[in-house]
């Protein structure tokens, strides 16, 4: 058995992304945050685990049942991670060229956790719509989307016909268990669906079967 793991704490704050430039100039303060790609929280481990049956290993040595379970290898990478961070907005409301809009930041945000159109992820309430011609006090990526949870599975056998050839066959499943990874939410405070979310990743499980011959 073989397994390696890692976890990662991070907080990451800068004032703009890679674009090089600050979303609302005229109140550089609300501009420094999180970074959005920045997972506070990442868990891998991957392992690989040779079952212990058939010629050689601790257990079935001999006979039908070796030949069927010897030489089966299991192997995955399980990865858990928090969810990235947005920023909520609005749109015609400062006139102020080159400036963002933001909504008012009213109450700390409230997490529902739930998924689907007309299920809001988090409460709207904690945001609200400032008068025309004035910025908002919303800060940048105060909101972080649903957080990520995928394994990886393989199955393999390795068959040897001799000292020169052998033939490994190989089950792969990317996102084992078909866990949906889910888009961030609407983050546009004016619309009816802000707060819910509405897309996910094109990452549905998938299977994939190999064979590989070495001589």
């Amino acid at each position: 058995l073989y397994m390696t793991t890692a976890y990662t704490w991070s907080k990451g704050i800068n004032f703009s992304e890679d674009d090089g430039g600050i979303a609302i100039p005229i109140n550089v303060g609300l501009n420094r945050a999180q970074m959005s790609d920045n997972r506070n929280h990442v868990f891998t481990s991957s392992y690989m685990y040779q079952l212990p049956f058939g010629k050689g290993k601790r257990l079935v040595h001999s006979g039908p049942a070796a030949q069927i379970l010897g030489g089966w290898e299991l192997q995955g990478v399980v990865s858990m991670m928090s969810g990235t961070w947005f920023t909520p907005s609005v749109a015609g409301v400062v006139n102020a060229p080159g400036t963002a809009d933001r909504p008012n930041f009213i109450a700390p945000v409230r997490y529902l956790n739930n998924r689907g159109p007309g299920q809001k992820y988090f409460d709207p309430a904690s945001f609200a719509i400032p008068a025309q011609n004035t910025l908002g006090n919303a800060g940048r990526n105060i909101i972080r989307g649903p957080a990520f949870y995928n394994w990886d599975f393989a199955l393999h056998r390795t068959f040897q016909f001799s000292e020169r050839y052998n033939l490994t066959f190989r089950f792969e499943s990317f996102n084992f268990t078909n866990t949906p990874h889910y888009s961030n939410p609407n983050a546009n405070a004016q619309s009816p669906q802000f707060g819910e979310i509405n897309g996910a990743e094109q990452d549905q499980r998938q299977f994939q079967l190999g064979l590989t011959l070495r001589f």
